[in-house]
This record gives C-alpha cells, sequence and structure tokens, in this order.
C-alpha cells in the first residue's frame, strides 16, 4: 500500500511540476521542485486528514505543512518601466530587507523562511535608488553595508543584530544578485566620502 500511495502521488507531482520546469526554465527551479518532490514522498503522513467524528474540527495544525509554503519576497512582474526606488527612510531595515522574528508564547523568539521581507535596494533591483547620503551615513550599519552591497553585487538579506552579533540567527537566505544604480544626494562636504565608491552616481545639491 505504501509503495502504491508513492507511485500515485509522484505521478501527480510530476504531472503538476512539468509545468512549472517547462515555465521557468533555471536549473535552480529545477532543483527545487526535484528536492521538494523527495521531500513529500518521505512525509506522506503529513499531507493525510485523519477521520473526524462527525460535527468535530480538524486538529491537523498547519504548522507542519509550513516547510512547503512560498515565500513572494519581491514582486514586479507588474512594472512595464525600470523601477526606480525614492527611499526617504534609509534604515538597515528599509534598505537590505529583514527577518522577522515571532514569539511562540513561551517567551523564546523564533523565525523561518516565511519571515524573510524585502527592501528598497532589492525593490529597486535593476533600475535606481535614491538616498540621502546624509541619513545613510548616519544610520547603524547601512553605509558599510551599502558599499559591500555595490562592491560584490550580492544582497544578503539578515538582520541588523546579527550583523552586530548582538544575536544569532539560524537562517542564512541565499545572496541575490543585484544590479542597482545608486543615486546618493547630498552636499559637498561629503564629498570624501564617495571616493572610494566608483560604481555609484552622485548628485550633489547647491
Amino acid at each position: 500500500m505504501s509503495e502504491l500511495e508513492s507511485k500515485a502521488v509522484k505521478n501527480l507531482l510530476a504531472a503538476t511540476f512539468e509545468e512549472l520546469k517547462e515555465k521557468y526554465k533555471l536549473r535552480k527551479v529545477k532543483k527545487y521542485l526535484d528536492k521538494l518532490t523527495e521531500n513529500i514522498l518521505e512525509n506522506l503522513e503529513l499531507f493525510k486528514i485523519p477521520a473526524q467524528p462527525k460535527n468535530s474540527e480538524n486538529t491537523q495544525s498547519a504548522e507542519n505543512l509550513v516547510a512547503y509554503q512560498v515565500n513572494l519576497i519581491l514582486d514586479n512582474s507588474h512594472l512595464k518601466e525600470t523601477p526606480v526606488v525614492i527611499e526617504t527612510s534609509p534604515t538597515f531595515t528599509n534598505l537590505f530587507g529583514a527577518i522577522e522574528k515571532y514569539n511562540d508564547g513561551s517567551g523564546v523568539w523564533q523565525s523561518d523562511f516565511t519571515n524573510i521581507k524585502s527592501g528598497s535596494m532589492l525593490r529597486a533591483n535593476g533600475g535606481f535608488l535614491v538616498l540621502n547620503a546624509m541619513d545613510a551615513i548616519q544610520e547603524p550599519g547601512v553605509w558599510k553595508t551599502l558599499k559591500r552591497v555595490l562592491l560584490y553585487g550580492k544582497l544578503e538579506i539578515q538582520d541588523l543584530s546579527s550583523l552586530y552579533q548582538v544575536t544569532t540567527s539560524t537562517l542564512k537566505p541565499e545572496p541575490i544578485e543585484i544590479k542597482c544604480k545608486v543615486i546618493l544626494i547630498g552636499t559637498t562636504i561629503l564629498i570624501t566620502c564617495y571616493q572610494t565608491m566608483k560604481t555609484i552616481s552622485i548628485k550633489f545639491s547647491k
């Protein structure tokens, strides 16, 4: 019976995922769907709804199926032009995103991949990000991280607290390739801060 169940589910998953593989012809998508198929076949019990007496509630917890959810952190499918994002509050979280935590009720703070949130840097990917230079310099962790992202072209979404080793995080999202031009607006006094950042555009106000 177990083998029969696995075969039936495998055929169903193959028919479902084949359409996705055809639509998204990326190696990482195919690898993810293959791994997802293996995981589902190994955990079929999670998807079985136990028989319930009439008028009784289903006690199956949705938490068991969290791993099979998809966290869409950015959707630019509606954009018809190059994205231009003006970030008026360039805090670390607003710029680079965050991994939010929640309290499980016992005093322990937890998180999972569904709590990964994007920032304005990712929303401006492929376009332009406009910042006030002085604001960016004054915000903790922003200036150093901004230079690193522009230098390597990689964005790693992480907690600000983890950056300063105040707390540890078990989540380390895969770096995202960034092709974004940053326009810094400021006074000529800040020019010395820009000499090491040749990859960005600078607009000086009078």
